[in-house]
């Protein structure tokens, strides 16, 4: 049994596409041969626990019963994807350090990823780094925001490990949020009816795949 691998997803503020990212970590830990599992901290109804009911739960990370569902069940079987609703990012990090499970991480016996999504707001980014740079082992990887139209500038960046995460036509990410499916399975179940919608969802994820790559999680 390997390490505990948590990996949080948070920003600023909602609408900048976190739970995209979220959902595309899904995929491409299955497409890694690697067990991922979700927890949804938007109650009562969830985005990302729409798209995978069957591995995602909801939870109120605020809460410490909330916290217990998620932090007591780590396991080095499978990876457990965090994704958090607006303005929790800093909360939870400190609940992390409060309980004592950042130790185990700079023990070595788990691993915690961090992935920042920002627009042209960076608010939260230098105090996210600096509970980063207090927690050894601790990975911290800023996602520019696939959706917005004005990104923060390439010096605001500086020094941190960047993804860039690619942007998916309008129409097409319309439609697979109307199927409410991953976008894997939203590919195969559409290339029949729509080679054109199921190639354009398949290039995207394969881009959103190498981004992912300087994560080196799978390695």
């Amino acid at each position: 049994m390997g390490q505990p691998l948590l990996v949080i997803v948070g920003a600023d503020k909602g609408g900048v596409g976190k739970t995209t990212v979220s959902r595309t970590l899904m995929d491409w830990f299955a497409a890694q041969g690697m067990d991922a599992r979700g927890f949804d901290t938007q109650v009562p109804k969830g985005v990302l626990k729409r798209f995978f009911p069957g591995k995602t739960e909801l939870v109120d990370i605020t809460t410490i019963d909330g916290q217990m569902k998620v932090f007591d069940t780590l396991n080095g079987s499978s990876v457990t994807v965090l994704d958090l609703a607006a303005s929790l990012l800093k909360p939870v990090l400190d609940a992390l350090r409060e309980t004592g499970f950042v130790q185990k991480v700079a023990e070595g016996k788990a691993k915690i990823a961090v992935m920042h999504i920002v627009g042209s707001s960076v608010a939260s980014l230098d105090e996210v780094k600096t509970i980063a740079d207090d927690v050894a082992g601790l990975q911290l990887f800023v996602v520019s925001n696939p959706v917005s139209d004005a990104p923060p500038s390439k010096d605001l960046l500086k020094g941190f490990t960047v993804i860039e995460f690619p942007k998916l036509a309008d129409h097409v990410y319309q439609l697979i949020d109307r199927a409410s499916l991953p976008v894997s399975e939203f590919i195969a179940s559409t290339e029949p009816n729509s080679p054109t919608a199921a190639g354009y969802a398949r290039s995207w994820l394969a881009k959103v795949f190498a981004a992912f790559e300087v994560t080196r999680f799978h390695r």
